[in-house]
């Protein structure tokens, strides 16, 4: 809308790009933000004049016009693997088409691996810089199985009694569509569900660590108030109590060292 808004109705749909271009067009970037500045910042970004368009060089580049008329849209599977909504979406009219010779068209798989990456990376790094405002923020992953958008992981160093609690909120504020959320220490892996399981098993009591709020979530959650976006979001403050031994919370180390070379000829 805001494309429209400024007058702009002709566009370029580049299809086939390069790696940085799908990175950053996957951005939800201020409206003044320069996109193709993002992905030259990634990789160096080369690009070409079509038809009075700067563009990337790409597969394939159509030149369209945005119309008045809106048509439904969908439904589509998306990052989910569910069926998405049905959309009202504005119609665009083909003006040109233009090809390299023996052109790729490129595509996504919907629900796919490609598709979950391009959706949940960029959240990562708006989750770390939010969590790192008020803690030490280690490492975060917008998790496979919550669909690489609805949940997060965030490993974080505690230093405060409050800090997972802390590190919770701020994660929503990174991401507006996270629905549940799991912060643990340091010294566990946040890309093992295994050990997020592990933590929730060994650190977690539900009365003092859990964190619930009736707020706007995803549109892609099929369980979430269709109309109003509203969900309850929950999250999971898996660190160690602050007013306990951290020593007995950890997994202790082997007793002795074992070398293979003492046990193993040749």
């Amino acid at each position: 809308h805001g494309f429209l808004e400024r007058g702009n109705r002709e566009f370029a749909i580049c299809i086939g790009n390069p790696m940085s271009v799908l990175i950053a067009a996957a951005v939800s970037a201020e409206p003044d933000k320069n996109e193709l500045g993002i992905a030259n910042a990634l990789a160096e970004t080369k690009l070409i004049e079509i038809d009075g368009h700067r563009v990337p060089e790409a597969e394939i580049v159509i030149i369209a016009e945005m119309t008045d008329e809106e048509h439904d849209e969908g439904p589509f599977l998306d990052t989910t693997e569910t069926q998405d909504i049905v959309r009202k979406q504005r119609v665009a009219q083909v003006k040109k088409i233009f090809a390299k010779p023996g052109a790729v068209y490129q595509a996504l798989l919907p629900g796919g691996l490609e598709h979950k990456l391009l959706m949940g990376m960029p959240r990562e790094p708006t989750i770390f810089r939010e969590v790192s405002k008020v803690c030490e923020c280690k490492d975060v992953s917008v998790t496979p199985g919550g669909c690489s958008w609805l949940h997060a992981a965030v490993s974080i160093k505690k230093k405060d009694p409050d800090d997972g609690r802390k590190a919770i909120e701020a994660a929503f504020e990174g991401h507006k569509s996270l629905k549940h959320v799991f912060v643990v220490d340091e010294d566990i892996n946040i890309h093992d569900p295994h050990e997020i399981e592990w933590a929730m098993a060994t650190r977690f009591q539900g009365d003092r660590d859990l964190i619930t709020k009736r707020d706007k979530g995803s549109s892609l959650d099929p369980s979430s108030d269709l109309e109003t976006r509203e969900t309850t979001k929950m999250g999971f403050d898996l660190t160690i109590p602050s007013d306990r031994d951290a020593e007995g919370f950890k997994k202790p180390e082997l007793p002795m060292k074992l070398d293979p070379k003492d046990y193993l000829e040749g």
